[in-house]
């Protein structure tokens, strides 16, 4: 049964995602109010987007049309907002997310309008509002970081965040090198080390995944692992005794350098609707997660692939930024996906056969800690995929828990079958 995952609901378009089911979901979750609307640049997205409309509108809602944008653009410019994007998913998928007072609603608040009475007799206004969104974002960021770059920097933004990085780095004085800021997504959309190979000859490079949540760094003509840059982030945000929260995918070194650094860590579950939920709740200033998302309170409560620029360049002319990266200590730590069918009934033998010693954590998917290792195995929310993490401080360790973690996932989906 389709269902909203950790971020958004996704799938593929034409098979999962129609513009049926936009109009159902956009419909019933205007409730009468003002609902912000945006979109990325996937060839779909045009026509899901004005299904969205024709829903808000149906139900006598105002339209504020904010078009192509990033995601926290929309999130922060709007009390209300729908999302039609896929993150950083193939440009064959595409999806929804719903979003209140800065904040996207989690999975089981989402999935409340897959289901209900649909109105389309009435007629709500529709406003074009794309400038207005674009500015207030570029006007939350520069009140957080607002500096004089005057050097070269390349952003490679292949996806909506092409609407806003040209206008952010002219306000800070960078001379931008834009790659594939056109409008259209000439590369996979997640910013990986494998799909940014193309940028690293850059000094310093910037990657946004294809709706603007996600940013990955290039510095010194290297890729930084996001685990580091996460970390890094958080050191200069934060000060001594603030709270940090992050999910249980990050690594050993990253919480070892904030404990050192007197900043206190939450944990939670892997995705960021959880993270922005706690930090809500715990009035904290920054959290995120090591795939590149990073989340400023100050802003909202979405990870932001554009703000995260100005704040990384600040570090970097503060000349901080090489003292964070190379302050977090690096252990063994792999990250593998296996593609299944069932994602249930593969946890469910996984946990009935896991052999790995450990302290067991089962909130989200089975984490098992080790005094010098910890071993996650746990389903995505957004694809179908079971995902392993392991990290270690032995290389000979991490090795022999990857070939337990990926015996056990690959039995588990031959049961499934």
């Amino acid at each position: 049964m389709l269902s909203f995952g950790t971020s958004g609901l996704r799938g593929l378009f034409g098979k999962e995602i129609t513009p049926s089911l936009i109009f159902q979901i956009a419909n019933r979750f205007a409730d009468g109010k003002i609902v912000g609307l945006g979109r990325d640049c996937r060839p779909s997205s045009l026509l899901l987007s004005r299904a969205a409309m024709l829903g808000i509108a149906g139900k006598g809602s105002s339209v504020f049309d904010a078009g192509i944008v990033p995601t926290p653009t929309l999130a922060g410019a709007y009390k209300r907002a729908v999302m039609i994007t896929a993150s950083h998913n193939p440009p064959e998928y595409n999806g929804i997310k719903l979003f209140e007072d800065g904040i996207e609603l989690s999975r089981e608040d989402s999935n409340v309008y897959l289901k209900g009475h649909i109105i389309e007799d009435k007629i709500g206004e529709i406003v074009e509002n794309h400038d207005e969104a674009v500015d207030k974002h570029v006007d939350a960021i520069l009140n957080m970081f607002s500096i004089e770059v005057n050097e070269k920097i390349v952003v490679d933004c292949n996806g909506s965040s092409y609407v806003i990085v040209p206008k952010l780095m002219e306000s800070l004085n960078a001379r931008l090198i834009s790659v594939n800021c056109s409008g259209f997504m000439n590369r996979p959309s997640e910013p990986s080390e494998g799909n940014l190979n193309h940028l690293l000859n850059s000094s310093i490079a910037f990657a946004n995944d294809g709706d603007g949540d996600r940013v990955a760094l290039i510095y010194k003509k290297k890729y930084i692992k996001g685990d580091k840059l996460l970390g890094a982030l958080a050191s200069f945000v934060l000060k001594k005794n603030d709270l940090f929260v992050t999910t249980i995918e990050t690594s050993l070194g990253v919480l070892e350098f904030l404990k050192d650094s007197g900043i206190n860590v939450e944990i939670t579950r892997v995705g960021s609707t959880y993270v922005g939920k706690l930090m809500k709740q715990r009035e904290a200033k920054f959290g995120g997660e090591p795939a590149g998302e990073f989340i400023f309170a100050n802003i909202s409560y979405v990870p932001d692939g554009i703000a995260s620029i100005p704040a990384i360049l600040s570090m970097h002319k503060e000349k901080i930024l090489d003292d964070a990266l190379n302050s977090i200590k690096t252990y063994f730590i792999e990250r593998r996906k296996y593609k299944v069918n069932d994602k249930e009934k593969v946890m469910s033998y996984i946990l009935s056969m896991i052999d790995i010693e450990g302290k067991r954590f089962l909130d989200d998917g089975i984490r098992v800690d080790g005094d010098d290792y910890w071993v996650l195995i746990r389903p995505s929310g957004t694809e179908p995929l079971i995902r392993l993490t392991v990290e270690a401080k032995e290389k000979t360790l991490l090795k022999a828990l990857i070939e337990k973690g990926e015996r056990l996932i690959k039995e588990g989906i031959r049961h499934g079958l």
